[in-house]
């Protein structure tokens, strides 16, 4: 009956001794590994705590605009490939093109007072080049007329 008593008190040593290693091991405990150290306090004044920086202006809603930029090219061989090539590189940067410059300015105006459009949040979505064959030109020459619809769209912040 000795010996049961002595196996029982050994299997408890063996567990205390587990659970006081494993506190040891997660936290520190008894060596004050992981202890953080006391603060420094200084005699110096400190400075107040600077001010939180100030949120993101507040959204005043979205606006868009819609414009379409144009271009006539002649093809003397009357290629209608030639022509979508040409037009393709004429409507590449279509803001400079139609009434495009005045849908940006259309756009700025149309946020609420006090509010302006944020540049960065500015999308700008090009449809596909729809291109028309014209009358001849002059000198036996084929026109063709390039069309490219844009959607503007932004961000209004006050």
């Amino acid at each position: 009956m000795s010996s049961r008593i002595v196996l029982v008190l050994a299997v408890l040593l063996v567990i205390a001794l587990s659970a006081l290693l494993v506190l040891e091991l997660t936290t520190g405990y008894f060596s004050g590994y992981n202890s953080q150290p006391a603060p420094v306090r200084s005699s110096r004044p400190t400075k107040p705590p600077a001010e939180e920086p100030k949120a993101r202006s507040a959204l005043c809603g979205t606006v868009d605009s819609r414009c379409n930029a144009t271009a006539l090219v002649d093809v003397s061989d009357c290629n209608p490939v030639t022509a979508e090539h040409r037009l393709e590189s004429l409507l590449a940067s279509p803001l400079s093109r139609g009434d495009c410059p005045q849908a940006m300015q259309r756009l700025a105006s149309r946020c609420p007072p006090p509010c302006t459009i944020d540049p960065a949040s500015t999308r700008i979505i090009a449809a596909k080049v729809e291109i028309t064959r014209k009358e001849p030109g002059p000198g036996g020459t084929c026109q063709f007329e390039g069309r490219r619809t844009i959607e503007i769209s932004g961000s209004c912040y006050r």
